[in-house]
């Protein structure tokens, strides 16, 4: 079994041949794409394990949370849409996961999940997902991509503003 192909014919993006085949730039590729995700567990699990070592979320914004995550799954329903492969995306999802964790753990230690505005956000976010990952025009999701950037950005400010207020 071959699992480096050589030749004028290989193919980079490991298109080629029956699937158990790949150039060593396509296995360097993956590899790496595999690696920025399984770094990208460092960005947000501190926080999450902050949160449950103190058992509570004060400082933390919600409306930060939900942004992050909205902009998240706009990137992740993109990936997914156009059928990248998962070393190019593995982070975004890890993050999306994270942030997930995280708006949980914010919600259930400043008892947002009592309000009925936090169920009605949720069921809005995943009916919101449910469309971009299936059925959702191609120019929409594309436009959610661009828009995750900027969405990702303005999610910044509630917190910040939080932090100068205090």
């Amino acid at each position: 079994m071959h699992y480096f192909r050589n030749g004028t014919n290989a193919a980079i993006d490991g298109t080629t041949g029956d699937g158990t085949e790949m150039t060593f730039a396509t296995f360097l590729a993956r590899s790496l794409g595999y690696l920025v995700g399984a770094c990208s567990l460092m960005l947000y699990t501190p926080i999450a394990v902050r949160i449950c070592r103190q058992k509570h979320a004060d400082g933390l914004v919600m409306s930060t949370w939900w942004l992050k995550l909205i902009s998240y799954l706009l990137s992740d329903a993109y990936f997914v849409r156009k059928k990248y492969e998962l070393s190019t995306y593995a982070e975004i999802l890890i993050i999306t996961t994270e942030s997930t964790v995280i708006l949980a753990l914010v919600a259930l230690y400043q008892n947002l999940v009592k309000e009925t505005s936090f169920w009605i956000l949720l069921a809005t976010l995943v009916l919101g997902s449910l469309y971009a990952f299936t059925i959702a025009p191609d120019s929409i999701v594309a436009v959610g991509q661009l828009s995750s950037v900027f969405i990702n950005t303005a999610a910044l400010l509630p917190q910040f503003h939080h932090n100068y207020a205090t």
